[in-house]
């Protein structure tokens, strides 16, 4: 089966530009994603997630979020999850905590399990948690980001017809998770959306003109997100075939500051950037 021009094996490992961690099935993480960092749109100082904050980190969610700051480390990421869900255990309803488990969810199913079922189980969880988080937190972007993402891996996992099924819902969140905080994940709602309307034909809401506008967007709400930068370069190359431009931006990607070791997803994507620009400018 077929979405635009790409196959759903290939919509899925697009998704995060690498063949092994589609961010989120047929809707996109990372990839995107996802990167768990929020940039400001001006001045004014939005938090950024894994920043530190009294109210978090010197409470019960503290250690947790400084083991999910050294996740690339599989044991720490393994323990991120453990230390979340105690948590979670002792506050059921707390949204916070739940997104907090649900965060941790998504990162294990991307990078350290290895078997379907494992994955599978993983984003189930996920997903429901930052469901049940959404639900009694209507305003909180990250549960709604989290929600969407964990839901579109599961279906991935689980089949094609499930992905199919889940696309609205899926959707929805990402939309909603924007309009609350744009910014949230170094704006990566928007990415996620844009890998979406990539793939899907214009009377699905897709188009690669809607796709573009998306990264452009995400880029000025997060100018020092690299991965946005990655993922319009590529874009640019693929569906415009305007390799200056995407050469441009792929610099202008790598003119970012560099991002903190614990962005792990953000520090990827610097060498993917590196390599995009070595593989392009011959």
């Amino acid at each position: 089966m077929r979405f635009g021009s790409q196959t759903i094996p290939q919509f899925l490992r697009l998704l995060t530009g690498t063949r092994m961690r589609p961010l989120a099935g047929l809707f996109a993480v990372t990839a995107l994603l996802v990167s768990f960092t929020a940039v400001p749109i001006t001045a004014q100082a939005l938090v950024d997630p894994l920043a530190y904050q009294p109210e978090l980190d010197d409470g019960p969610l503290g250690p947790g979020r400084q083991a999910y700051r050294e996740r690339r480390d599989p044991a720490r990421a393994l323990e991120s999850y453990e230390l979340f869900k105690a948590v979670v255990a002792e506050n059921p309803d707390d949204p916070v905590a739940l997104w907090h488990l649900a965060m941790s969810c998504y990162y294990l199913g991307q990078r350290v399990y290895r078997t379907s079922d494992d994955r599978r189980r993983i984003f189930e969880e996920g997903h429901k948690l930052a469901e049940s988080a959404a639900e009694r937190a209507p305003d909180c972007a990250p549960c709604h980001m989290l929600a969407g993402v964990n839901q579109a891996l599961w279906g991935q996992e689980v089949g094609i017809f499930r992905v199919i099924s889940g696309l609205p819902r899926v959707k929805r969140h990402l939309q909603v998770s924007t309009e609350l905080d744009p910014t949230f994940a170094g704006a990566s709602a928007l990415r996620v959306r844009s890998q979406i309307a990539r793939v899907l034909p214009r009377w699905l809401g897709g188009g690669k003109k809607r796709a573009r506008s998306y990264l452009y967007r995400a880029i000025e709400i997060a100018p020092n997100e690299p991965l946005n930068y990655y993922f319009l370069a590529k874009l640019l190359l693929k569906d415009y075939g305007d390799r200056d431009g995407a050469l441009q931006i792929a610099r202008k990607g790598l003119s970012v500051p560099p991002p903190g070791p614990e962005f792990v997803e953000s520090v990827d994507s610097m060498g993917r950037l590196r390599s995009f620009v070595t593989q392009n400018e011959k």
